[in-house]
């Protein structure tokens, strides 16, 4: 069927049933711009028919719409299909009927997963809404939107989240953007992010500490952001607010967690502009117990470990040159009392 048998027959209403879209959608030859105005068509009924037109298009119509998705999904000369599935998708889901088909689907939210690429940002700005919403539905909306994003990225062979990071650093899409902003305007999400950040939970730990080392970086105030959460977190549970970071990077057996963690510290300590408070953070974390690590972690053989640590190595000595500097021009002035000397500035701090 050529492209323009495809609009005459949409015109003529043959393409308006259930089946009739669940067979043209199974049709090895569609492609290309016929595939695209099937999908839009099918949007529209999807969007427009009676709840009871969706339920005869059912789990065939669903499993039609995944097979074509998972065909143009990683093919960039069908990125309008991909984009077009997803929104068949989403108003396939926006009843009770075909939310919970969806959720009952083994590979749904796998596949829909897939379409979180930054390459595609039209159609990843859907995904992400589709699957944040998702996560909200009780009682196991959270789990099977996570197993799609885990699945996910195990076929990948890269971390779960990177997408959804690599997503959040997109500044030139404020759509995109729109969940970090969410999530830093929010009073409790990074204090609740934060809890997870807990040693007995390895794999929900490593994630969690990903993300706040990422958010710590985001401009104008996800460090002080971050480390709020933290710090309401260590109020909560009566203990060092960087307790759970040095535990992590103790993990002997897991070079994930010190890579992550060994971040997170950078993230924590370099990003302030104010030296005395870099230098509080960094003797924070040296009290709290990264004193005693850090010669074992000197030693470690990962690259990623050596790399991160040789960036707070770097961080720390370029910070006590400043400091050092900083005194020695008090030194001069007092060497040389013809010079104008001002002590207003010059404030004593804990190290």
């Amino acid at each position: 069927m050529c492209e323009d048998s495809v609009q005459s027959v949409a015109r003529r209403g043959e393409l308006d049933t259930p089946h009739a879209f669940v067979q043209e959608l199974m049709n090895p030859d569609l492609k290309g711009q016929k595939r695209t105005q099937v999908l839009e068509s099918l949007k529209v009924s999807l969007t427009s028919k009676p709840v009871s037109w969706a339920v005869e298009f059912g789990e065939k119509g669903l499993n039609a719409i995944l097979r074509n998705l998972t065909y143009c999904c990683d093919n960039v000369a069908e990125r309008r299909s991909t984009y077009e599935c997803v929104r068949c998708l989403k108003a396939f889901m926006n009843n009770t009927f075909g939310l919970k088909k969806i959720l009952e689907h083994e590979e749904a939210l796998t596949i829909m997963s897939r379409t979180i690429d930054p390459s595609d940002p039209p159609t990843m700005l859907e995904a992400v809404r589709l699957l944040a919403a998702i996560c909200l539905v009780p009682p196991n909306g959270h789990d099977k939107a996570l197993e799609g994003i885990t699945v996910c990225g195990e076929i990948r062979s890269q971390e779960r989240f990177l997408p959804i990071i690599s997503g959040l650093g997109m500044r030139d899409n404020p759509a995109m953007q729109f969940g970090l902003k969410k999530i830093l305007e929010h009073e409790e999400a990074l204090t609740i992010m934060s809890r997870t950040i807990d040693p007995s939970d390895p794999p929900t730990m490593l994630e969690a500490v990903r993300l706040l080392a990422a958010i710590c970086l985001v401009p104008p105030n996800g460090h002080d952001k971050a480390l709020e959460g933290i710090t309401v977190c260590g109020e909560i549970r009566s203990q060092e607010r960087f307790l759970p970071i040095i535990s992590g990077l103790g993990m002997r057996d897991n070079p994930a967690m010190q890579v992550a963690c060994i971040q997170l510290v950078n993230a924590i300590v370099s990003a302030p502009d104010d030296l005395d408070f870099r230098m509080h953070l960094r003797n924070e974390f040296m009290r709290t117990g990264l004193i005693d690590l850090l010669g074992w972690l000197d030693q470690q053989e990962d690259e990623e470990v050596k790399t991160h640590l040789n960036i707070f190595h770097g961080h720390k000595e370029d910070d006590q040159e400043e400091f050092s500097h900083r005194y020695d021009n008090i030194r001069v002035e007092i060497e040389y009392p013809f010079l104008t000397v001002d002590f207003s500035h010059i404030h004593l701090f804990r190290v």
